[in-house]
């Protein structure tokens, strides 16, 4: 989005386990390099704001200050648990910011 992303989850999440900070984000980019496989350089924690969830509880928005094109965002979901209980299967994720919104 244009503030930052909007994270869908398969389970509508149960609010009650959402707390103040329910998702981290860091970035970083690569090293370019002839051969493949550069190493990850600049890494930085990312400023995230207040995260919304939508009214059916499966889309979490999450505000991130500064975004930048090129960077890969690395999304880690620390507690928000589904209705049911269960915990997100992977409670991280990757995004390539190729373009802004």
């Amino acid at each position: 989005t244009k503030e930052g992303f909007a994270l869908t989850f398969t389970k509508p999440v149960d609010p009650d386990t959402l707390g103040r900070r329910p998702v981290s984000v860091s970035s970083y980019t690569y090293q370019y390099l002839s051969n493949y496989g550069g190493p990850e350089v600049d890494t930085r924690a990312e400023t995230v704001g207040a995260a919304t969830l939508s009214k059916d509880g499966l889309t979490l928005t999450v505000p991130v200050s500064g975004l930048k094109k090129g960077r890969v965002y690395d999304f880690r979901v620390d507690g928000p648990k589904a209705k049911d209980g269960t915990p997100p299967l992977h409670a991280e994720a990757y995004y390539t910011l190729n373009e802004l919104p």
